[in-house]
């Protein structure tokens, strides 16, 4: 049973997908610009999966020019077909002589009861059987009639290359259709990568909101002991205690110093933790966008498939419907054989003409977003995002809240045996 097809009620959403990719490469620039190692791993994953994208819809653009001259070869073919096979089942001797300029001769034939265009065209027929007046008239007739029986006899030649043409073209489909599985599963994948990188970072925002806790609070008691370093000292100076002056006001101001430092990097812990909760943010929105392009590139796959679809219908009608075998020494005498011919043509040329909408649909559609894709700073060869170098992107204190962060990791994992 031949595949049932609809001509398409909405085509793929390009101006959802382009706006869609542009968001993406805006927020993994975002990702890029803050952070220097995770930026650069999610720009690679991202950036590999939208060039995979740009290279699957270049090879579907591709495959749209070859439906497009496939649909072209089927009209010019079964367009004459068409031509040809109503001649014989409707044309008349009048209309042939008219043709020609020649229709003064028409009771010349009339007398010999021709009167159908299949009269002239079977084998049998001569124009000498006919009393014209001029050779020239004669010779006209006879190279029209040499023409509609060659034309005739080259319907099943134009067909079987209708059919290998749509054979090719339906197995080029399919070839694109399972490239679009392929690239969806690519989406799946990157989505299941930037998973893992959002868990990491999830892990090392926690940690530095751990370590800037516990470094706020050797502030706190830094700066109390420098507090109570501070009125020992006074004490000493103005009271008989037995305490020395200089070690209580050393105490004083090393934890003074000390308390202020930490003070300095819990401040800079924590101002790095809202950075990194920035980027947490960016994370899963880029998540949420590459399920929304699953979303969309998957619609895009399901207008794919009823091209493909279409095309299938196309070759599965000439195969199965042995139009070959019917045009194959067709008889311009046996009417039943020529309508069912007739038929047949135009349920392909009606099939051809919904291939083809859809097809210029599509490839409008894919042709934007392409364009659109090639302009993303991701794909193009050009791009350079300026990725902030260590010494302006690091604070002075780097060293120190790296070392903290380390030192937190260790005591956890300590905590854990």
């Amino acid at each position: 049973m031949a595949p049932v097809v609809s001509k398409l009620a909405s085509v793929f959403p390009a101006d959802q997908m382009i706006s869609l990719l542009k968001q993406i490469d805006e927020n993994v620039r975002l990702i890029v610009h803050s952070m220097r190692g995770l930026g650069a791993e999610v720009r690679q994953k991202v950036g590999g999966l939208l060039q995979k994208y740009l290279t699957l819809l270049t090879e579907t653009l591709r495959e749209c020019m070859y439906l497009k001259n496939f649909i072209q070869i089927l009209h010019r073919n079964l367009g004459d077909v068409k031509n040809n096979l109503t001649v014989v089942r409707n044309g008349t001797v009048s209309e042939v002589l008219e043709d020609l300029h020649l229709q003064r001769y028409l009771s010349n034939f009339e007398s010999k009861d021709l009167r159908s265009a299949h009269q002239l065209i079977k084998p049998t027929f001569d124009v000498e059987l006919v009393d014209l007046p001029t050779a020239a008239a004669k010779e006209a007739i006879q190279d029209r009639i040499q023409e509609l029986r060659h034309e005739l006899g080259t319907t099943k030649d134009r067909i079987h290359e209708v059919k290998e043409n749509g054979e090719s073209c339906w197995t080029s489909c399919k070839e694109i259709t399972k490239k679009f599985s392929t690239f969806l599963q690519e989406i799946k994948k990157t989505q299941e990568d930037i998973s893992s990188l959002l868990v990491e970072h999830r892990n090392e925002s926690s940690q530095i909101c751990l370590a800037s806790f516990v470094v706020l609070g050797i502030s706190v008691v830094l700066l109390t002991t420098c507090v109570g370093g501070a009125v020992a000292a006074c004490c000493a100076a103005f009271t008989s205690v037995a305490i020395s002056v200089e070690l209580t006001g050393g105490l004083a101001i090393s934890s003074g110093i000390l308390g202020s430092l930490a003070g300095m990097t819990a401040w800079g812990l924590h101002q790095k933790k809202k950075e990194m909760e920035t980027i947490g943010t960016a994370l899963e929105k880029l998540q949420e966008q590459l399920a929304a392009m699953d979303f969309d590139a998957g619609k895009q796959k399901t207008e794919w498939e009823k091209i493909e679809t279409q095309a299938e219908k196309i070759f599965h009608y000439i195969n199965t419907s042995k139009m070959e075998e019917t045009a194959d020494g067709l008889n311009p005498s046996h009417r039943r054989p020529v309508q069912d011919l007739l038929e047949g043509v135009q349920v392909v040329l009606d099939d051809a003409a919904k291939l083809q909408t859809n097809v210029v649909q599509f490839e409008r559609e894919a042709e934007q977003v392409q364009q659109n894709l090639r302009d993303l700073s991701l794909i193009k060869s050009d791009a350079v995002l300026a990725t902030p170098t260590k010494a302006a992107s690091a604070s002075p204190l780097q060293p120190l809240y790296d070392g903290i962060v380390e030192i937190t990791k260790t005591v956890q994992k300590w905590g854990s045996v």
